[in-house]
């Protein structure tokens, strides 16, 4: 497989109008590089306990769906997983040699996860969680070989050669996908536009003179606004939906 320049690269993932689209250009650098499996995952919303709410996560992946199912759908073993851990609390890389490593000082629910992992054949690869540039806020990825390929050294090996510009490609990746609408909370143009004349000090009088309708309509539209983003009041709408790239931002035509 040819491998694009790193340039190439960057280049395609700061165009990226979408989150989908950052995230298959860095896919595709990552298998260009030799791990054909990765997950991105990333919340701006972390508590003391964990990831904070489901709803609030971004995952990206092409990690087998049965996998995906028990890891992050239906089971959320992600929450316990001993590397998704691990890079919760730390920003670098590691490789997944330190899950046998320090197999020993694990309590059940991650060894369930290990068996689990085991199961489905993902059993080599690197996990690089990112520096957080704000509170409340980590992200972090797993590369991985192809399932059932147990070869650590070879992905140590493929590190070796490639994690300067994995690392880099990655964390370019990761800021921009932060700079865009988040897919999992979408606003409708209208809801969109309510919130934003509400969220630059308009009462709910003016926001209507000003986009044309009555003031029962934009109340509607506010309400739907904090369904969709899950929230109780119009303020937390406004944060939530600032936070996530849904509002006072340039959007593509």
């Amino acid at each position: 497989m040819t491998i694009k320049n790193i340039q190439t690269v960057l280049r395609n993932i700061v165009d990226a109008t979408s989150a989908e689209t950052a995230w298959q250009h860095l896919l595709e650098a990552i298998q260009e590089r030799g791990f054909p499996l990765a997950m991105y995952a990333y919340t701006r919303f972390r508590t003391a306990n964990g990831m904070g709410e489901e709803g609030d996560h971004l995952v990206m992946s092409n990690y087998p769906t049965e996998f995906i199912k028990g890891f992050v759908l239906d089971q959320e073993r992600y929450k316990v997983a001993p590397m998704a851990k691990w890079a919760l609390e730390n920003n670098g890389v590691r490789s997944w040699r330190s899950i046998s490593e320090n197999y020993h000082t694990f309590d059940d629910a991650q060894k369930e996860v290990v068996a689990f992992n085991l199961k489905h054949g993902m059993m080599a690869g690197f996990t690089l969680g990112f520096r957080p540039s704000r509170s409340h806020e980590k992200a972090g990825m797993g590369f991985a070989l192809s399932p059932f390929d147990d070869d650590q050294d070879k992905a140590d090996a493929l590190w070796a050669a490639h994690g300067d510009d994995l690392s880099m490609i990655s964390e370019v990746a990761h800021l921009r996908i932060m700079s865009l609408p988040l897919p999992r909370r979408v606003l409708t143009p209208r809801q969109t536009e309510v919130l934003e004349w509400v969220g630059s000090g308009k009462s709910i009088a003016d926001a209507a003179e000003i986009i044309g309708l009555t003031q029962r309509t934009v109340e509607k539209h506010l309400r739907l606004a904090r369904e969709a983003l899950g929230v109780q009041t119009t303020a937390q709408a406004i944060h939530k939906a600032s936070v996530y790239n849904q509002i006072f931002t340039e959007r593509p035509n």
